[in-house]
């Protein structure tokens, strides 16, 4: 036999603090409690009539719109333009950027640049190289190379160490500077790697993926104080000495193109682009000090990569493949580089 009251006591306490009592009659309890929720709910109350408390910090999506961006990006309107153009258009839109305005936007982006140490956060992921969570097949690509350790050939006869992918540069999802696809060391310089796929189409077009690589080498060279002490290429440099073990100057970050063969060679097609695309990169490396390389990979697709999980991996190459220099006034895709080096060979 279940015993149920005739009647319940209720309490609710109003915005004043005044406490209102009564007596509620069993069967009417539900109904009656569904209506003082929905009452509260219009109040603005919690469920024990009193108001939230403000919300004061915490997880890094939560009160996003009182956040406030620390990065105008609309100061750097050739650097962080969007770049999209029409296959035949290319040529013309790289012929028409303005040099001097992007050398002079670099350094104010460099000086503008947000800093993730001011809002207490970390650069390199934790633990690096976890699962991306998305459908996006560089994102799937950066990590596939990222697991397989070791180190990758430079088109100089250096060598590139993987550090992270998908790393952030942004101090709030306000500031809209994204992430980088894959960050590495060689040399002791920071290597910034944009990364392109061509899965429908041609996919992004090379002068933005040259400004994106260029936006982010000047997020992170910059920062607070950049004129003097390069603060987030330091703070960079001290998470790397401490989570990996490896130094990292100074000196301006190295930039690297890096796309499977069929990229460059679906936008080979697309006209006679390349001879200005060359100067731009040429003009740019000389003016800003900083290297740009372009790379061609062996060409990979979702076939060649393992989504399941194994050994707590996710996103494994099937094979190592290899590198190949794109380099030259036509920007031709010469002979492949040294192979990849595993961990145990270097």
């Amino acid at each position: 036999m279940t015993f149920r009251p005739a009647a319940i006591r209720c309490r609710w306490r109003a915005p004043g603090g005044v406490v209102i009592a009564w007596r509620l009659p069993a069967s009417r309890r539900r109904a009656r409690s569904r209506s003082a929720l929905s009452s509260s709910a219009r109040l603005g109350l919690s469920r024990s009539g009193r108001r939230p408390a403000p919300w004061r910090g915490g997880h890094e999506n939560l009160g996003r719109e009182n956040r406030k961006s620390d990065f105008d990006m609309s100061k750097s309107p050739i650097l962080f333009a969007d770049h999209r153009t029409t296959t035949g258009g290319l040529a013309d839109a790289i012929s028409r950027i303005d040099r001097d305005a992007l050398c002079k936007e670099y350094r104010e982006a460099m000086q503008r640049a947000p800093s993730r140490a001011d809002r207490k956060k970390k650069y390199f992921g934790d633990p690096p190289g976890d699962d991306p969570g998305n459908r996006r097949f560089e994102e799937h690509l950066a990590l596939a190379l990222w697991n397989l350790g070791g180190d990758w050939p430079r088109p100089d006869g250096g060598r590139t160490r993987l550090l992270d992918y998908q790393f952030p540069l942004y101090s709030t999802q306000q500031d809209g500077i994204g992430k980088i696809d894959s960050v590495g060391v060689s040399d002791a310089r920071f290597v910034v790697i944009e990364m392109k796929v061509a899965l429908k189409g041609r996919g992004d077009n090379p002068l933005k993926a040259l400004m994106q690589g260029l936006r982010y080498s000047a997020v992170a060279q910059g920062g607070r104080d950049s004129a003097v002490a390069q603060a987030n290429l330091a703070v960079i440099a001290a998470e790397a000495k401490e989570r990996f073990g490896v130094e990292i100057s100074g000196d301006p970050p190295i930039v690297q193109i890096l796309a499977p063969k069929a990229w460059w060679l679906g936008w080979k097609a697309a006209g006679d682009w390349e001879p200005t695309f060359s100067k731009l990169i040429e003009d740019m490396s000389g003016r800003l000090g900083i290297d740009i390389e372009c790379l061609a990979l062996t060409d990979v697709g979702p076939a060649d990569i393992d989504y399941g999980r194994t050994d707590g991996i996710r996103r494994r190459l099937r094979w190592a493949p290899l590198l190949y220099p794109v380099t030259g006034c036509n920007l031709q895709i010469g002979e492949a580089l040294p192979p990849h080096r595993s961990g145990e060979e270097r």
